[in-house]
């Protein structure tokens, strides 16, 4: 079982140094202003893990194998995927009067014990920028199983912590004495996340969606709508809906996504999924046009390439065979960036050689 908050490091409590409690309960990590008018704390470090970041149509003629090359480099690559994260708020008596631009703020929750939680900062970083500082920053070992597991790609391990974490904090919210605290939620929240991705890479995409989905939810009542982490939750729900076929779900919440959000890269990725869903689909015409708006995008360089070789894909499965000049031009780019026996690049190589 993971003490702390949301699969993350324990930190001492300050006032004893034998006594482990979990992150930045009470005064622990809490800046308080002189006049005792709020309460600002950060929480432990929160493991992020991040979902599936591609969508490849694989080997022409064998389109049931949906996000099979995908799930394969992710869980090679997982070490990219693991960030560390904050989230800093404010415990407020009571809302100020004066506070009428909640522009600046992403969620004000429901007061508690005349108590109002301001979410003002949502910092994520990758594992390997910060992993020294948690090991050096007295961290439990218990609180690293989940790190160890991801990293020795231990998936079905990594799922029962992350279990065992969701039903600590279950059992803690069913306590007859329970207060609710914003830690909880967090904490839920990116569980949920983690559980998802980890029954998406093990291909269990009914699961998926439903923890997804409870992710989502969560972030959007604790972020906003249109916050990153919300919006990152939304888009791994759209890709486990694809995988389990649920293809006019999966569209309706692409486009959700696409009018919420105001990243290029985003826009970029949602556009290339549009053009998997629509040739699963059997538009290809469609498909096309959205492959193409993906990678005219150049929002980055890695998914205007994986436009580029849906694209090809998609134009050789229609019998045109300018598809083979975008396949050759992907295979070279991801060649040198993923590797040659990398799965995604296997199969556009495939793909020209048909």
């Amino acid at each position: 079982m993971i003490d702390g908050v949301a699969l993350s490091s324990v930190m001492k409590n300050p006032r004893r140094e034998d006594q482990w409690i979990p992150a930045c309960l009470g005064d622990c990590g809490n800046d308080v202003d002189a006049d005792e008018d709020y309460t600002k704390t950060t929480t432990a470090p929160i493991l992020a893990l991040k979902g599936i970041g591609t969508i490849t149509l694989g080997r022409i003629g064998e389109e049931s194998n949906i996000l099979r090359d995908d799930i394969a480099t992710w869980k090679k690559r997982t070490k990219d995927s693991i960030y560390i994260g904050a989230i800093t708020y404010t415990t407020h008596p009571a809302l100020p009067e004066d506070y009428d631009n909640v522009d600046d703020v992403v969620y004000i929750t429901n007061r508690e014990e005349n108590q109002c939680v301001v979410i003002e900062n949502v910092e994520e970083k990758p594992l390997y920028k910060v992993k020294d500082e948690l090991r050096k920053g007295g961290v439990k070992e218990d609180s690293l199983k989940l790190l160890s597991a991801l990293e020795a790609h231990d998936f079905s391990g990594a799922l029962k912590l992350v279990n065992d974490f969701l039903e600590m904090i279950q059992s803690r919210m069913e306590e007859e004495n329970y207060t609710p605290k914003v830690e909880d939620t967090i904490a839920t929240a990116f569980a949920m996340h983690s559980k998802g991705v980890l029954e998406m890479v093990n291909g269990v995409f009914k699961y998926a969606v439903y923890y997804f989905k409870e992710a989502a939810d969560i972030k959007e009542s604790l972020f906003g709508p249109k916050h990153s982490s919300t919006l990152e939750s939304m888009e791994q729900l759209a890709i486990a809906l694809y995988g389990f076929g649920y293809y006019a779900e999966s569209h309706a919440t692409l486009r959700t996504i696409h009018i919420r959000s105001k990243s290029r890269v985003l826009a970029a990725r949602i556009w290339n999924s549009l053009a998997c869903l629509h040739f699963q689909k059997g538009d290809a015409v469609f498909a096309l046009k959205c492959s193409e708006r993906g990678f005219q995008l150049e929002a980055s360089e890695l998914m205007t390439t994986i436009s580029m070789a849906n694209y090809g894909f998609i134009l050789l499965s229609q019998g045109d065979s300018d598809g083979l000049r975008h396949l050759v031009n992907a295979e070279k780019k991801l060649k040198h960036w993923l590797g040659p026996e990398n799965e995604i690049v296997q199969s556009i190589r495939y793909n020209i050689n048909t």
